[in-house]
This record gives C-alpha cells, structure tokens and sequence, in this order.
C-alpha cells in the first residue's frame, strides 16, 4: 500500500525502453566488500580479494529474491595488481559473474542479469591506454565467457564504469578504447556502454566536449547515467526530478543515436550521514525513495540499477585520499546500502540483514497506465490510440470499436484501413466522415486475467467541398426565387451571399423582410421585386477545417411595366411646341403608344411631341406601356391650347360719400371664355378675400362690380380681380375705395 499511495504524487514520465529480461526493472549494483578498516596508526582497506565464490554467492542468494538485475563496478583489477596477475586472484569482484551463473544453473533458469563492470584504471583519465587497463577489459571479457559456459546469458553486457568520461580528451580515448573492445564483445554476445554521471553534459550547450561526448554515445549500445536528485521538498518530487534527468537525457541520446538504450547506472538515498547533495538522509527517506523509484522504473519500463547492495563501512575513513565530505566519519558514501553486515558475525562476509523490506513487485493483472485518448482528425489523416500497460508481464491487445453510442462493441481486424488491431498502437488511416462518432478501446489480457481501457471517441472532421453549386433563377416579380445549394462535410454552416452585379462586392444576407434560409442549404427570396435583376447569388459553406465557396448563380427578374411617373396636364400658346411624358420601369424592352382620347396618335416613346399646336390639338392624352410581361395604361393628361388672360383696364379708384353707390370695372383679353372674382381686402390689410354678391356687392363674378350703398368702414378698402380662362388666370392691380 505504502508503494500505491506513494505513487499518486509522482509525474511518471513516458520514455523509451529496451525489453527486459524479467518482471522487475530495477537492480542493483553488488560488491562484496562489507569489511571494516583494519590496521593502526594509517587505516588500511580490507581484504578485497579475501572472499570465497562460496562467501560471494552467498551473498548474491540473499540479493537475488529481490532483485534480477546486477551491476559490478569492475572485473577485480586495481592500481596495486601487476599486469602479469591471473584474472581470478584479483579483487573479488571477479567472482560476481560466476556466482551469479551458478545461482542461474541451481534454479534451472535464468534469475540473475549481469551487467560487468570496467573500472578504470589509470588517473587522468585521458590516460587509459595501458596495460593493466587491456587487463581489466580482457578479465572482463573472461569472466563473460566462463559465467555463460555456466549457464548461457548470464553476463549480457559490458560497461565501461565510473571516472571514464570526464572531459573531451577522454571522451576521445573512450570512445577509441570502445572500437577497439566493441568487435569482441559482440562476437561474444555481449553488448558495450558507458556508465558516468556526465552524460548530462549532452544537454549543455556551453559544453566544450559536447561533439565528443557525442562520439562515444554513438558508438554504444547502451548507456548507464548515474542520476542523483537533487534537494527536493518531497520524496516524490525526488523521484521527479531523477525522472526529468532522464528524459532530458534519452532526448538528447534520440537525437544521436536512436538505437543507444538509454538506462540508469547508479541511484541511490543514504540511511544516514551528510551527502553532497544536501538531501535529508534517514532510513525512512531511504525506503520511500527506493519504493519510489522501483514504481516509477516498473511503470517506465527503464532499467534502474539502484545504489547500492550492501553498506562498505570501509568508506568512513576515505577522507584521507582528498574525497569530499560525503566520505568520512560523518559521510553518508558507507550508507546507500540496502542490506548492512552483522557486526558481530565472523570474519569480512557475516550475515546480510535488509534495512527495510525490500518485495520485488509481483506480477498484476494488466493495468494501464496511460489510456486511449480522444481524437479529432480532419480526413483522411490517420488517428492513432494507443495504451500503455503497467505490467512488465507479455499482454495480449485487441481493439474493439463500437459505432451504437457504446451499446455493443466489435473485434477490429487489420486490413485496409486498420493497423495494429493487436497491438498497443492502432491506426486508422485513411478516415473518413462515416467513421466519426466511432468509440474505440483496447481489450489487455495477460494470459489470466483482461483490463477493458477507458473508450477514447474519434471524431473526423471532413473539408467541406461543393457538390452542386446553386443555378441560374429567372422569375416574374413577384414570385419567389429559390437557390440550393449541395455540399459535403462535417457539420456543415452556410451563409448565402448577394452582389448587385458581377462588379459589385458580395454581402451577406440574413433573414427578415423578403430573404429566409440565409443560413441554410437553400436560399429563398419572395418576393422578388425588379431591383434584384441582374444580381449574383452564391453561398459560403464552412466548418471547423474550413470553407468553400459556390460558383454564383444569376437571378433575372422579369417585371410587368409600372408606371413611376405619371404623365402631367399643362396648356400651350397656340403654335408652339408641346412634349408630354411618362417615366415607366419594367422589363425591357417597353412599348409605348399615345393616344388622344381613343385616337392612336404618333407617338411610340415615352415622350410624345406635339409641333404648331393649335385649338385641335387639345384635349385628354394617355400612353399605353406593354412588355412580354404586360400593359399599363397611363392615367389622363389634359393638354390645353390658348392665350393666357391680360388685363386691359384694371379697375380705377373711385371716391363716394358714404351711403352712395361705388362701381369698379376691368376689361381682360384673351382666349375665351373667362371668369371673374373680385376681392377686397380691408383698409391696412393685405389679406384679400373673395367676394360673393349679397348686402351692399353685386356683380362679384362679372366685369364690373356694384358696392351700394358704401359704408365709412369700407373706407380705404382695395378692391382688384381674378381672371381666369382655360389657359390660365391674372389678377388685376388694386383700386381703393374712399367713402366720406
């Protein structure tokens, strides 16, 4: 439980891997040296080379239930063994391929993965070519050999460990030592890297050594990068941090050399003492940082050599060689271990007691770890889902997909269209509309028991494309005209568009007043009046990928005539020119026929002239308008012919006693007859008003008008006329009348 709850709060990173050999991705790096300092007043190391096969592999029994993976730092060489020392009277970190090949061939079966370390042998390290250094290559190749005549594949790799890569220099003689063993190694089964905790430096673009650095990543099969965190709030965030590392670090590998796996060499938490790294070390933080490293290396599928197998208390005094303060009485480099020897037990091997308990994770039914997700795809682009299992242990994949909202799921079978039904990834490639709305998911069995996947939902948007654009209308006004429009794609949104003429701009219509179904496959315009002849229609189809547009469609619009302006009345002088007019509209072209009275006369436009008019050419006109579409009938124009009236003698002022009669006259010329109004208006005023005959006025619709009797307040009144005749009318200058 602790390991589950733990694993709530870590970021698992997805990375590439390489296929392990068993369940559990984690190892651990092993010597067998739990001796203590001995000697007075200089401390001496212990014995290194004082342990049995026997002593070794018993050591390795009590690692083996929790670990499958084994990591030594050397083949047993170091600077105090001559070059003539035989391979197995070195150190005995010889002897840990050979137990482990014997342990493998006691089971029957290989439960043990050795990784055989390098160690360098020479300071500085651009200083490797010598001959112990081909002695310790050579012991290491050895040792391979003789543990896999034991049981075969027991030893898979080479790795060339700790102090090797530091600067340009010795990335150069790194990398010619790796040509130089490389061909040997893999004729002997064996795959060759790098352990260092420089491969960092790859991501440094201040670097110096960054091409050589490089040279050597391209020139392994694998690389171990010995990956520490950093001061972290949280042991979680730890984890997270060594996890950052690494994926900064397999990026920057990919980029070299795709085919160099990418692992972790050395990591580790001390259960006490004071490291460089500033972390709070205690047997609790050792446990949870082991716990959660071996989750994340499980569910990464990386393989993560954790550091290390068992406390050297003989690292407590190492100060003397120059080290830092992680080595030394307070130093925490005798502490990463997860077993510690029994201080009372006999002799430098004593027995192995764990720090806390260390359970390899057994295999689970097939959990997920990252589910299908949905997918938007415009087609024909392929989508992909993918799952990615949890266990280690082989799973089995069968996509299913449903197409009833997720009633019922089916099987999927490759073919066209369908790759990897079976597989983590599936592909469906080319899309196409009628798979949108597809729920897919994966069925994960390990041989025992199935996992059903979250269902991920594919949706496939299609660019929308013009199947049929909308055709040419001709209608008569004002009957409706329709346009439609035939598109393909997903979900479809139309905008019909409108322009005067082919040289106007288009706008968009919306609905209202005569438009309805501007946002519709079809377009209707009633009523359709005469303005809109000659337009261009077409229409805008558009989605989420994007939008096409129809080919325009003419709209004619054919109108009966209509009048606009209707022809006018007026008169004429006798022999002058007259000309009555009509303004009409409608489909062209017009026919225009005047007539006079029901008299067709001459005139075939919408102007008709009439020369040297004289009394006969008087009367009621009317034009008649016709087209394909129908015939108008203006309404009357009277024309008339003649003199406007003049007045000859205006009326004079005439002077009265009051009571006495007072008569006005006016004599008016021309074209008869004529009419008479007169009118006065008050003394002071200049309203006139008509007169009519009644009281003192008589003759007020004649030439001569007739005041009696006169009255004192008519003084100072004016009296003048109004003559009118069928041409027209004058009024008279004023008279003014004085009664005494």
């Amino acid at each position: 439980m602790k390991i589950r709850s733990f694993l709530t709060s870590l970021a698992l990173l997805a990375v590439a891997f390489s296929p392990a050999v068993a369940q559990d991705y984690l190892g651990v790096v092993f010597e067998p040296y739990v001796g203590n300092w001995t000697g007075s007043p200089q401390p001496n190391p212990p014995a290194f080379n004082s342990y049995t096969l026997e002593q070794v592999q018993a050591m390795l029994q009590t690692v083996r239930p929790s670990f499958d993976h084994i990591l030594t730092p050397s083949a047993g060489y170091a600077s105090n063994y001559s070059n003539t020392t035989p391979w197995n009277k070195v150190d005995s970190d010889w002897m840990i391929g050979i137990a482990a090949a014997n342990i493998n061939a006691a089971a029957g079966q290989k439960v043990l993965d050795v990784a055989q370390g390098i160690y360098q042998q020479v300071f500085p390290e651009s200083e490797i070519f010598n001959p112990l250094m081909d002695l310790e290559v050579k012991g290491a190749l050895t040792i391979a050999q003789n543990a896999n005549s034991v049981f075969p594949e027991t030893v898979t790799k080479l790795v060339f460990t700790n102090d090797f890569l530091a600067d340009a220099p010795s990335a150069v003689n790194l990398t010619a030592l790796l040509k130089k063993y490389t061909a040997a190694a893999h004729t002997a089964g064996l795959q060759v890297g790098v352990r260092s905790l420089s491969f960092g430096q790859l991501n440094n673009q201040f670097n110096s050594a960054r091409a050589q650095f490089a040279a050597v990543v391209q020139n392994c099969d694998f690389i171990l990068c010995n990956l520490y965190p950093s001061k972290q709030e949280t042991i979680a965030a730890a984890v997270n941090d060594v996890a950052a590392q690494y994926a900064a670090i397999v990026t920057a590998v990919q980029a070299i050399n795709p085919n160099t796996i990418v692992m972790i060499g050395a990591t580790g938490w001390p259960s006490q003492g004071v490291s460089l790294n500033n972390t709070t070390n205690t047997l609790a933080n050792e446990q949870d940082y082991f716990n959660g490293i071996r989750a994340w290396a499980n569910l990464n599928q990386v393989t993560v050599y954790f550091f290390e197998a068992v406390d050297e208390p003989w690292r407590v005094n190492i100060t003397a060689f120059g080290d830092s303060l992680s080595d030394g009485p307070k130093g925490a480099n005798s502490h990463y271990g997860l077993w510690f020897s029994n201080p009372g037990a006999t002799g430098n091997f004593g027995n192995l007691t764990a720090k806390f308990p260390l359970i390899k994770l057994a295999a689970q039914p097939p959990g997920i770890i990252h589910q299908p997700e949905n997918k938007t795809v415009v087609a024909p682009a392929a989508a992909s889902f993918a799952v990615l299992a949890a266990d280690a242990t082989p799973v089995t994949y069968q996509w299913q997909v449903s197409a009833n909202g997720g009633t019922t799921f089916t099987n999927l079978i490759n073919g066209p269209g369908i790759v990897g039904a079976t597989t983590a990834t599936l592909t469906i490639k080319p899309t196409s509309l009628s798979q949108s709305g597809a729920q897919l998911r994966c069925v994960l069995t390990d041989g025992t028991t199935q996992t059903i996947s979250a269902v991920a939902h594919l949706v496939v948007n299609v660019q929308p494309a013009i199947v049929t654009s909308p055709g040419n209308v001709t209608v008569l006004a004002p009957a409706p005209a329709n346009f439609t429009v035939a598109a393909t794609g997903s979900t479809l949104s139309f905008q019909w568009q409108i322009a005067a003429s082919g040289t106007a701009p288009f706008v968009n219509l919306a609905n209202g007043n005569a438009i309805s179904g501007a946002g519709s496959p079809t377009l209707s315009i009633n009523p359709t009046i005469g303005s809109l002849d000659g337009s261009l229609v077409r229409c805008v189809v558009s989605n989420v990928v994007g939008n096409v547009i129809s080919a325009p469609a003419h709209l004619t619009v054919n109108t009966p005539p209509s009048i606009v302006i209707q022809p006018a009345s007026f008169s004429v002088p006798p022999g002058s020119q007259a000309t009555l007019s009509v303004v009409a509209v409608g489909t062209p072209p017009l026919a225009y026929q005047w007539k006079k009275g029901s008299v067709v006369v001459s005139g075939v436009s919408a102007n008709l002239t009439l020369d040297n008019v004289g009394s006969d050419s008087a009367g009621s006109y009317t034009v008649t308008i016709k087209n394909n579409f129908g015939t108008v009938t203006s309404n009357a124009a009277i024309f008339l012919v003649g003199v406007l009236p003049t007045i000859a003698t205006p009326p004079t002022a005439v002077t009265v006693t009051a009571s006495a009669s007072a008569n006005f006259t006016v004599v008016a010329e021309g074209t008869g007859p004529s009419t008479y109004q007169w009118q006065l208006a008050a003394q002071g005023s200049r309203v006139f008003n008509n007169l009519s005959d009644g009281g003192s006025f008589s003759g007020t619709a004649t030439a001569n008008l007739v005041i009696n009797p006169t009255s004192a307040k008519l003084n100072g009144a004016q009296v003048r006329c109004l003559v009118t005749n069928v041409v027209g009318n004058i009024i008279s200058a004023p008279a003014v009348l004085t009664v005494h």
